[in-house]
């Protein structure tokens, strides 16, 4: 599920598709959840909700410095603000991690992300949330656990499989 603040369409190049907002889109703010749609497709279609985030978050391209990124909750934060007509953009290095569990960045730069995704969790709710109740409630609690005590984090880096 998409947040009803963003298009895709052609970049002012012409040449590529992307993601960009209609809207200004505060620091936060989920912008993509695997819902319960994809939940149930992925069991029929026996590919697993890491390939369903994989599959819809295609057309976010790659920036190293990105407005948002994927999170081990499985929905993607707007880590800064992002203006009404930016791009909205992926360190999409972090794909063969989340999928594989094979890190293709180093433990710093996971670790870097890991913070810029804390930062941007600390305002989920402190700003508006239209894809809260497509969330599952498993995820959320998880989410509201890592309120109560940063410990609980889903770190990227704990996705790393030895």
């Amino acid at each position: 599920m998409t947040h009803s603040s963003i298009e895709i369409r052609f970049n002012n190049k012409g040449k590529k598709l992307g993601v960009f907002a209609t809207d200004f889109i505060p620091k936060g703010t989920v912008i993509y959840t695997i819902d319960y749609v994809d939940l149930l497709l992925s069991k029929i279609s026996g590919t697993n909700s890491v390939d369903s985030i994989t599959e819809k978050t295609k057309l976010f391209n790659h920036k190293e410095n990105p407005n948002s990124m994927t999170t081990a909750y499985g929905f993607n934060i707007a880590i800064q603000d992002i203006q009404d007509g930016e791009e909205i953009t992926e360190d999409l290095r972090i794909y063969p991690l989340i999928s594989s569990g094979i890190p293709v960045l180093e433990s710093e730069e996971l670790k870097t992300i890991d913070n810029l995704i804390i930062y941007a969790l600390k305002e989920i709710r402190e700003v508006r949330q239209p894809l809260f109740e497509y969330i599952s409630p498993i995820i959320m609690t998880a989410v509201n656990r890592f309120f109560v005590d940063i410990k609980y984090y889903r770190s990227l880096h704990g996705l790393i499989r030895n």
